[in-house]
């Protein structure tokens, strides 16, 4: 049977609502607000392990500058500049982020949008956000569906997006993970199924090289504890204040694969994050600091492509064709580490 859904509060005078879907495993609650992910819970039996962070009411999503767990589109992370050229035409965006834009806009961007629910089942939640030709900054009247559903262990996202010119469609879930629930993720353990990252300048933006991880901070290609390396005297470790930066999947080719995994030796948890984007943006949370999470208490995995990608030559574009659907997947497995 279908849980109805719960009231979140009010946003504009529209009341919002928490949908939760679910299996033995895993439980998520989701807000059509923001299409955010506010409550996430791998099951043990009886015992539960919330492993997002998230708030009580939508008052503190109202203005979401940190993007808690929220679905961030047109196009997540920075561009340089706010502005890009496509097809000979060059478009601005808002100025959010210095002279750069974050998260495609701030306030009324798609993590403060109220979605409309397209379809709601058990395991499943389907959600839509439109846009016009030019609203933040994009061309193209353009559809956005967004899906959630659990199966077994794993919570999976699928991403779809349709316009009637060409655009930008680079899109991304914004949850902050702690597997223990609460306190720092320094003492977690990560993994990236990547050999090369994309150095930053002091604006957070990639410099369009690519770099490899090897003798650096940035090697993740066996489990290192997240702390390890994190306060060294590294440039891009001071720019970004921790880690902020984007990964390169090994063997891109457009298909689903696992791009990274985290692992808390606290209670044996790991999840593990799968992906069709070329890469994976890491933050270590280190901006974070409200009335109930403090800096570095969590960790972000966001899969998408690689930030600036679409004003960079030597990265792959997040172009979407005029009348084509375009669907981008991301996976989250949550599970006992296998001993």
């Amino acid at each position: 049977m279908i849980r109805k859904p719960e009231s979140f509060g009010i946003v504009k005078d529209t009341e919002v609502f928490l949908y939760t879907i679910s299996s033995d495993k895993l439980i998520a609650r989701i807000s059509d607000f923001g299409a955010t992910i506010v409550q996430l819970f791998y099951c043990d039996g009886d015992n539960r392990t919330k492993i997002v962070c998230g708030y009580d009411s939508v008052e503190p999503y109202i203005m979401n500058d940190s993007y808690m767990g929220a679905v961030v589109l047109p196009c997540a992370n920075r561009t340089r500049n706010a502005s890009f050229k496509l097809n000979g035409k060059e478009y601005h965006l808002q100025q959010n982020d210095g002279k750069n834009n974050l998260h495609s806009s701030l306030p009324d961007g798609s993590a403060q949008a109220i979605w409309s629910v397209e379809n709601y089942a058990d395991n499943s939640l389907t959600l839509k956000l439109s846009y016009g030709d030019g609203e933040l900054g994009f061309p193209g009247n353009r559809v956005f569906m967004v899906t959630y559903e659990i199966n077994n262990n794993e919570l999976s996202i699928s991403y779809s997006a349709i316009s009637d010119q060409d655009s930008v469609f680079n899109p991304t879930n914004h949850s902050y993970f702690n597997l223990n629930g609460k306190g720092t993720v320094l003492d977690h353990e990560l993994k990236i199924y990547a050999d090369n990252f994309t150095p930053n300048d002091s604006t957070s933006v990639p410099v369009g090289s690519i770099c490899p991880v090897e003798n650096t901070p940035f090697d993740f290609r066996e489990f290192k504890p997240i702390g390890k390396d994190i306060n060294q005297d590294h440039e891009q470790l001071i720019f970004g204040k921790g880690y902020d930066h984007n990964w390169l999947i090994n063997g891109f080719d457009g298909s689903v694969k696992l791009i990274a995994e985290l692992y808390s030796p606290a209670n044996d948890l790991l999840l593990k994050t799968y992906t069709c984007c070329p890469g994976i943006q890491v933050y270590t949370a280190n901006y974070l600091n409200d009335d109930k999470y403090s800096y570095r208490d969590a960790v972000c995995l966001e899969t998408q492509y690689t930030p600036d990608a679409i004003n960079l030559d030597n990265m792959v574009k997040p172009i979407l064709k005029a009348g084509k659907w375009c669907t981008l997947v991301t996976k989250y497995a949550i599970s006992k580490k296998e001993s």
